[in-house]
């Protein structure tokens, strides 16, 4: 029987949950003076607000076409309405405040890439590529203290007026938790030997540490380093498929974890099982009846997710070219 590793992360999969509409950047240096907050220049500060308004109001009313008017001309001959229309339905019902803005006067324009560091309560540090003698970002973050996402707007002086040059929309936070938040829960599930929930957090993390690629985390590092760690321990110590006590007929193939509203952070656990997955009743007594085999062989995992779903499969799932059938159940932790 082939083993498969848990694969419960990626360190490098940034961009999951966000939609961008912009271009790549170029890593060098440049002489650029940065203004940020209330030291930039009012009137600045004035015009950019009211384009602020703009995008997010028609974001919101699905007025694409205006949004479009305020772009720079690099940027109109895209077609960008399906992104837009897809960043209108994670924002509709959203308030925003501002995270941060920054006013960035550029020497010399090329393809090099300039820092903005930020102040210390900012988590993120900015990398941008010097293309306009003038930048604005302004970084806009949902305040529901719930599921949050941050927009992230570049404009350019273009001919005397203020353009809209890049949007991005990304995940800020599940359940309250952005990135930093989901990594201690991590490392602190860790320390007390629960490694396999600690790996579904961080995976977690994953989806919300970049809302912007060109947002970068002050402890991206540190948070990269520790998921390396982690990714290794389950590389030498925890293999698939794995016999569930007590079950003989039933083998565990791996662990996923998404985030579902309404139901927070879920764990997704796939098993293998000769039951006919057509026999409704039997599978999900078959979900209900390994569930207590799961939480003991698996510590901390009843403590820290409220419902599991466990996907049932009839061949063991590890062609990741084929689709598989399977059936799910939930199961609520009590």
């Amino acid at each position: 029987m082939k083993k498969v590793l848990l694969s419960l992360f990626v360190v490098f999969t940034f961009f999951l949950t966000s939609c961008s509409l912009g271009t790549g950047l170029i890593t060098s240096e440049g002489g650029v003076k940065i203004n940020q907050n209330d030291e930039i220049n009012k009137e600045i500060l004035d015009t950019i607000k009211n384009l602020d308004d703009q995008v997010l109001d028609n974001i919101k009313s699905n007025s694409q076409d205006k949004i479009l008017e305020i772009y720079s001309e690099n940027f109109k001959e895209n077609d960008n309405k399906e992104v837009l229309g897809d960043i209108e339905k994670n924002i509709k019902d959203k308030s925003f405040d501002y995270q941060g803005r920054y006013y960035c006067n550029i020497s010399k324009i090329g393809k090099y890439n300039f820092s903005i560091e930020t102040s210390k309560e900012e988590p993120f540090d900015i990398n941008l590529g010097a293309i306009s003698k003038e930048m604005f970002v302004s970084l806009i973050k949902s305040n529901s203290k719930s599921d949050d996402y941050m927009l992230a707007l570049i404009y350019v002086k273009e001919q005397g007026e203020w353009k809209l040059n890049t949007l991005h929309c990304g995940a800020y936070s599940y359940n309250g938790m952005n990135a930093i938040d989901l990594y201690e829960k991590a490392k602190s599930l860790d320390g007390q030997g629960y490694k396999v929930a600690a790996a579904l957090y961080l995976d977690l993390y994953n989806e919300v540490l970049r809302p912007a690629p060109f947002l970068q985390y002050k402890r991206e590092s540190e948070l990269n380093d520790y998921s390396k760690q982690l990714t290794e321990y389950f590389k030498n110590n925890n293999q698939f498929p794995e016999k569930l006590k007590n079950f003989k007929n039933i083998n565990i193939y791996g662990f996923n974890v998404k985030y579902v509203n309404g139901s927070g952070i879920v764990p997704f656990i796939r098993y293998v099982t000769d039951t006919d997955l057509s026999n409704k009743d039997a599978i999900e007594k078959e979900a209900n009846d390994i569930n207590g085999n799961v939480i003991s062989q698996y510590p901390g995992m009843k403590e820290n997710f409220n419902i599991f779903i466990y996907e049932a499969y009839s061949e063991a799932p590890v062609d990741s070219n084929k689709t598989y059938k399977d059936y799910r159940t939930a199961v609520k932790q009590n």
